[in-house]
């Protein structure tokens, strides 16, 4: 049978008597949860400098411990300054280190700070929030559907003025705790409080200029969690984390999971249990539910609020820049360095004691290799039911993704004289700490053995491929490529070939895209298209003749139905004969959905758009960063072909929804 276990997750503030799952502040995972966004100052009350060694958002100047700073504050005397003058203005950073970066013997995997609109009326000024949500927006709703969005005033207590989120793991390994951190603030502290933070598993993205959302969910545009029989997750979804803050009292979370109906009714899952709280929307089928531990006793982590007995004394930093508080009579709208009493609250709760750490299910295939969400959304409510209308709105925001592929590059230590000791080193020139790298080479001569690390030496020319795995046991996810030659007395590299190529198929179809540089363009004959299945042999795809002006280029080709795939390459062949050779990307056969696919991207004159499944009437719009419409048409069938010569070059979002269909998809590409 489930076990349904009341739930309350407590944050303990100010109070020794308080029997919770989340103590009352702490060091977890070497990140301070203390009321303070200082390293080095641990909040509880009047502002202490410690001597310690952990890290939290921000890095004071004067602080000679090892702690580090998790957010980037590049810019932060500019934002300092509008934020001084009273400029209503929005923004976020990101983490300071490239996503999986160990630092101090941690992970970190993604970190974000955001800064909202304020949108109150206080004493005789106001101010509107262009991200609040309008009539009755609700937790469980579709967001493609179901959240509309208004430009208004809302509750100060609504009113949302800073968010952080920051996700590591508590060791440099995936079998280490999986962490989440975050922090709210609110422009009012007067009066209850309550707010989320969505994690979504695929996409999501907001729409300024439509207010609308689009995400990659199909399940009531969300993502569900999947169990097998024994109750083991095989796919991870989304998940919501639900505060009720009172101001003097404990505030408390829960935890939800996106599940179907019937996983809710029938399955008991491994690592936790279902409480008795499942909401979902009228005649859907899909909802969040709340989780619990087993037992009801696993000490998920720690969380606290800015606290002092006397308000005047609560000296709380804020954040480099600044924050936008009250004054001492709360009857104006003030610029503050610090934050009000009460005002910040911050909590770490351990996701691999709460059982959604995907490092518990390696055995299953999905472990620590995909990332375990792609958005985060900051939300407040206006009551303590989780079903309660929806208010103010940050995001969503980009958050977990895998790190981008690193780069080869060659030392100078090539000898002299070439080739009577021919020895020199290949290297990773941004190498991620949690990754592993891998060297081969078709033609070449590697002497390090193994042939792993961020470094091997070579003793011969040739085409040299660096492998990279965001972990040991991961799928490479990454390959880059660099080509010594050795000519008369010198050794020397191969100049950068300056070959862009990407690809990603439908079916069995791989659709492969690059693009080339004009110093590359001006020297070159034509293009050669290759395959190989095991990134050594490579058989001729294609070859494409080299057109004065055009840079960005595109082949399809038929994929096997083995699983690993192909890797592609293009070899340039120049006017001279000489030979350039690109990276080489995987592509790998998959099975006809609905999914769209598009290449190539990025993309100069033409974007190609394939459905898989064949739709309907279906409608394509892509606009710019700002949300305008830039085009707009309506297609049969399974492919699309949009002529975007005419855009300048930039970042777009391309639209694309199917008549009578509940899911929409928003997809990025770069126009060159």
């Amino acid at each position: 049978m489930k076990h349904l276990v009341p739930f309350l997750i407590l944050l303990a503030v100010n109070s020794l008597h308080v029997k919770a799952q989340l103590a009352n502040g702490g060091t977890l995972a070497n990140f301070t949860i203390d009321g303070d966004t200082k390293v080095g100052y641990a909040k509880f009350g009047t502002t202490t400098l410690l001597a310690y060694n952990n890290d939290d958002w921000f890095l004071p100047a004067a602080y000679s411990g090892t702690g580090r700073g998790v957010i980037d504050t590049t810019g932060a005397s500019a934002y300092r300054t509008r934020l001084m003058t009273g400029e209503n203005i929005s923004f976020s950073r990101r983490m300071n280190v490239v996503n999986n970066t160990t630092v101090n013997g941690r992970v970190w995997i993604d970190g974000l700070y955001v800064r909202d609109y304020t949108g109150s009326a206080v004493g005789s000024t106001t101010t509107y929030d262009s991200t609040t949500f309008g009539n009755a927006a609700k937790n469980a709703d579709n967001p493609n559907t179901g959240w509309n969005v208004g430009t208004q005033t809302i509750p100060s207590k609504n009113d949302l003025v800073d968010g952080f989120a920051h996700m590591r793991r508590d060791g440099s390994s995936a079998s280490d705790s999986l962490w989440m951190n975050f922090g709210i603030t609110t422009l009012g502290v007067l009066g209850s409080r309550y707010y989320d933070i969505e994690l979504f598993k695929k996409s999501c993205v907001y729409n300024a200029t439509t207010g609308l959302f689009a995400t990659g969910g199909t399940e009531g545009g969300h993502s569900e969690w999947k169990f097998n029989a024994s109750g083991q997750i095989i796919q991870t979804g989304d998940m919501i984390i639900s505060a009720t803050f009172s101001p003097g009292s404990a505030p408390v979370l829960d935890i939800r999971i996106w599940i179907s109906a019937s996983t809710y009714s029938t399955v008991n899952p491994a690592f936790f249990n279902f409480n008795a709280n499942f909401d979902m929307p009228s005649g859907g089928s899909y909802g969040y539910a709340q989780i619990v531990s087993n037992a009801n006793t696993t000490a998920f982590g720690a969380g606290t609020s800015n606290y002092s007995g006397i308000a005047l004394t609560d000296t709380t930093y804020a954040t480099p820049w600044g924050t936008t508080t009250f004054n001492s009579s709360n009857t104006q709208r003030i610029w503050s360095s610090n934050f009000d009493q009460l005002q910040f609250v911050e909590t770490g709760i351990n996701l691999t004691r709460i059982g959604l750490d995907p490092a518990l299910y390696t055995a299953l295939g999905i472990g620590q290799c995909t990332p375990l969400f792609n958005s985060v959304f900051f939300k407040s409510r206006s009551s303590a039911s989780f079903t309660s209308n929806l208010q103010d709105f940050m995001g969503p925001y980009d958050f977990g993704a895998l790190p981008s592929g690193s780069a080869v590059n060659a030392s100078s230590n090539f000898p002299a004289l070439c080739p009577n000791n021919p020895v020199s080193t290949l290297f990773v020139n941004n190498p991620v700490s949690s990754s592993s790298y891998e060297w081969s080479t078709p033609n070449g001569s590697i002497t390090t053995n193994p042939a792993t690390g961020t470094s091997v030496n070579i003793n011969g020319p040739g085409i040299y491929y660096v492998a990279q795995r965001l972990y040991n046991g991961c799928e490479v996810h990454a390959v880059d490529t660099i080509q010594i030659v050795y000519t008369t007395g010198s050794c020397s590299v191969l100049p950068n070939a300056k070959v862009e190529i990407n690809g990603n198929s439908k079916g069995n179809k791989a659709f492969v895209g690059w693009k080339v540089d004009a110093e590359i363009l001006s020297s070159a004959n034509s293009f050669v298209v290759e395959r190989s299945a095991d990134n050594g042999i490579y058989v001729t795809v294609a070859e494409v003749n080299a057109v004065v002006h055009k840079t960005v280029y595109a082949v399809e080709d038929i994929l096997s139905a083995q699983g690993v795939g192909f890797n592609y390459r293009i070899k340039v062949i120049m006017k001279d004969h000489s030979i350039v050779y690109s990276s080489s990307v995987l592509i790998k056969a998959n099975q006809l959905t609905d999914e769209l696919n598009f290449y190539p991207n990025p993309a100069q004159h033409e974007l190609n758009l394939y459905t898989g499944a064949p739709v309907k009437n279906a409608q394509a719009v892509i606009y710019d960063v700002s949300g305008a419409v830039l085009q707009q048409t309506t297609f049969s069938g399974s492919n699309l072909k949009m002529n975007i010569s005419l855009l300048k070059p930039g970042t777009y979002y391309l639209y694309v929804q199917q008549k009578d269909a509940v899911a929409a998809k928003m997809y990025k590409f770069v126009k060159l």
